[in-house]
This record gives C-alpha cells, sequence and structure tokens, in this order.
C-alpha cells in the first residue's frame, strides 16, 4: 500500500477498508505494509527495496498471496510475479471479484463482464482467467499458469465477449430509456438513495416502505456486506397522499476502478434523474468524514452535486454523544433500528418535492361526486364540512389539478 502525496485518505482507513474488500471474498489480511512515495513506481509499484521487503516477510509468513491496494499496470504486475512467486491481486481484481458474487441481474452481469473483459485483456499471459465463465461468482485467488496458449486467440474471444456483451447492454438501457421517459411524464419526483457501499441506503428504503403502509412484496435485499446490490431499485411511495419514486442503487467505495464506473455508468447516472437526494452515511463509522469525501467525489463524477441533497446521519443511536451534528450541510439525524426521525425524512421528502402543491378553498354541489372523489384521493384536507347545498372542502393538492377545481374555488389560492 502507498501513500502518495495525491491521497488524501488515513492509511488507517484505507487498510480497514481493504480488510473488509478482501473479508468479502474469503480473503484474511495477516499483516499489511505501506510506504510513502510521491508516486507510484513504474515497475514494482513500491520501490525496490520495499518489494524486497515485502517478498521476504511474505515468505517468513507463508502466506498465499499478496494484494496490493491499487490497480497494478501490466507492467506492474508482470515485474512483481517474476520476483514473488505467489499469487498477485490488486484493488481492482478484489473489487470484481466481490461484483461478480453479487451480480444477479442481466444488466448487471453484463456489465460486469464487460469490466472484467477490460481488465484481462491486457493481461493475458500473466494472470490465468476462466475465460470462458458469463457472470458466475469468481472469489478465487488468481494464480499464475500456463493460461491460453493462443494469446491471440483469447484476445479475439475477449472481444467477440465484449461486442455481445455491449449489444445486450444497448437493448437493456434503451428500455429503461423509455421507462425513464414514461415516469418522467407522469411528473412523479424521483428521490436518490446514495452513499458508501454499506452505509443503510437499502435498509433505510425498506424502512420507507414500512413506515408508510407499503406491501412486504417492495421490500428489498438488505444485508450487512460491501455491495449488497449493483442495480438501481426503484419503488414508488405514497406519503399524505403524494407519490414519489424512491430508488437506490449501487454503494460507493474509495477509488471504485474506473473501468466499473464505465461499465456502470448508466446505473449510477440514475442519480442524475432526481429530485433530490438522500446522502445516507454511516454516522456511527470513525471513517465517517472520508466516507462522505468517497461520496461527494462519486457525485461530482457523475454530474449530480447541483442536486438538492440531504445528509441523513444513520445510525445515530449508536453514538455515545447524540449531540453532534453536521456544520455548512443540511442533515438529519437518523436511526432504521429506533425508528429516529423516520416521520421527519418522510416529512422532509414530502416538502421537498412537492413544490407545486396549492391551497384551496372549495364549495363542491353534492351532484358533482367525481370532483369530491378527486379530492379525497389526491389532496391532503385540513377541513371537510357537510353544508346545505355542498361539501366545503380545504385542501392542499398538487397544482396539476387546478383546472378540474376552479370552478368550486371559494376564495382564491391561499398560499
Amino acid at each position: 500500500m502507498l501513500k502518495t502525496k495525491n491521497d488524501y485518505y488515513d492509511i488507517e482507513y484505507r487498510i480497514k477498508e481493504m480488510e473488509n474488500l478482501c473479508q468479502s471474498i474469503g480473503v484474511l489480511i495477516t499483516s499489511s505494509i505501506y510506504q510513502a512515495l510521491d508516486k507510484p513506481d513504474t515497475k514494482y509499484y513500491t520501490g525496490s527495496g520495499k518489494i524486497e521487503e515485502i517478498k521476504a516477510k511474505a515468505l517468513s509468513l507463508e502466506v498465499d498471496a499478496l494484494v496490493f491496494d491499487d490497480e497494478l499496470t501490466p507492467v506492474q504486475l508482470k515485474h512483481i510475479s517474476s520476483l514473488i512467486d505467489i499469487d498477485i491481486m490488486d484493488r481492482t481484481s478484489v473489487i470484481l471479484d466481490i461484483f461478480q458474487q453479487r451480480a444477479k441481474s442481466r444488466e448487471a452481469i453484463f456489465e460486469l463482464s464487460i469490466a472484467r473483459a477490460r481488465y484481462d485483456m491486457p493481461r493475458i499471459g500473466l494472470m490465468q482467467r476462466n475465460l470462458s465463465r458469463e457472470g458466475a461468482s469468481g472469489g478465487g485467488l488468481h494464480s499464475k499458469g500456463s493460461g491460453e496458449t493462443n494469446q491471440e486467440l483469447t484476445r479475439r474471444q475477449i472481444a467477440g465477449r465484449i461486442s455481445r456483451y455491449s449489444k445486450e447492454l444497448i437493448e437493456i438501457k434503451n428500455r429503461k430509456a423509455q421507462s425513464a421517459e414514461k415516469r418522467a411524464s407522469n411528473d412523479i419526483p424521483i428521490v436518490a438513495l446514495v452513499g458508501y457501499t454499506n452505509a443503510g441506503k437499502s435498509t433505510t428504503m425498506n424502512k420507507l416502505i414500512e413506515a408508510t403502509g407499503g406491501d412486504n412484496e417492495k421490500m428489498v435485499y438488505a444485508k450487512d456486506e460491501l455491495f449488497a446490490t449493483l442495480d438501481t431499485r426503484i419503488r414508488q411511495i405514497n406519503y399524505k397522499k403524494h407519490k414519489f419514486l424512491l430508488t437506490d442503487t449501487i454503494g460507493f467505495v474509495s477509488k471504485l476502478p474506473s473501468l466499473l464506473v464505465e461499465s456502470f455508468r448508466s446505473t449510477l447516472e440514475e442519480i442524475r434523474n432526481a429530485d433530490l437526494i438522500i446522502n445516507v452515511i454511516d454516522f456511527s463509522s470513525p471513517y465517517f468524514n472520508e466516507q462522505y469525501k468517497i461520496t461527494m467525489a462519486m457525485l461530482d463524477a457523475v454530474g449530480a452535486l447541483d442536486k438538492k441533497m440531504l445528509l441523513l446521519l444513520n445510525k445515530y443511536d449508536l453514538l455515545d454523544n447524540q449531540n453532534l451534528i453536521v456544520e455548512g450541510v443540511e442533515s438529519l439525524p437518523y436511526s432504521n433500528k429506533t425508528n429516529l426521525n423516520v416521520d421527519k425524512l418522510l416529512d422532509y421528502i414530502y416538502q421537498e418535492t412537492s413544490p407545486y402543491m396549492i391551497e384551496l378553498k372549495l364549495n363542491i354541489p353534492y351532484k358533482d361526486q367525481r370532483i369530491c372523489h378527486l379530492i379525497e384521493e389526491k389532496a391532503t384536507i385540513y377541513e371537510k364540512l357537510y353544508l346545505e347545498e355542498c361539501t366545503h372542502y380545504h385542501i392542499s393538492i398538487d397544482k396539476k389539478y387546478y383546472k378540474d377545481l376552479a370552478l368550486y374555488e371559494e376564495d382564491g389560492f391561499i398560499n
């Protein structure tokens, strides 16, 4: 692991994060070594002296593999492999293996397969791969070996996979684009849950579904593991007779490999379609600041920093000091476990995604039951009185219904 002059993440945080990533694929980190360099060495990643130290320690501990906390170039991999005769893994291969275990939908499988193929292409002959797998789970170590003897044939096979999967993805993305256009035409606001992986986004989605009386079948997969989901899940929420779409997508991690960002770009760009972003953060984590920076950097990468955003301080119940606040950003203490401020979160979403609500006083003749039905179904009712010739309503309702109600208006707009 290198600490470079451009690296603003705490070294202890990076070690812990790498341990968690490796644990997800069944690899136990027994020892860590890091070096401060201005930039990675082009030949060995670390300095030549440090790589010798790493070799000596690996032999003394009899480890099965070395894991590097950056993506190694093919040149670096070649020289390290020639010097140290054990399995070599880098950050990208570890994350690819995690993704391969988690991918469930056809879209995620194709996206991952493209990322894996692009990673493997320049490393043919250096790392043995089971190139015939199409989305099956990985998780094993990548050992050196004979591999494909005909490297050019292997390259053509990989290129063919990339082309085939890309065509499949185009069809899937076209269908998604049509769905997005349909959602936009329905004028239903979109609220996106974003955040560092395993911060509690999916659990928050389930909590909001539960709190608004949603069907259990709407619940999404939520588990205490990194990258529990790679797919965008969308659920319609009804709150105070106001509908919004709640989306949950892939979690973030520091130095998410660029080829994964590129492959999952359409998935990540769902965030850019949102009217409101809820940035879920594990506020009990000692690495809160680092994880916040990671999320903000990813939002910047997909062009979503200009969106209205709420920082949701999740797992607030685990704090010893429950008077902590975050200055400079709009935030809300929150806990799925204790239901802390679940109602306030829903109220916030309601207020921020219903800017076109208008307040009216109406007198509806008893003969116009269709209008009464519209009001009962779509409006928030503050007052309802049965008078001699009509039903009097004091309501708040989406402005788009005003043309149906204007005839019955008592005092005009109140707001």
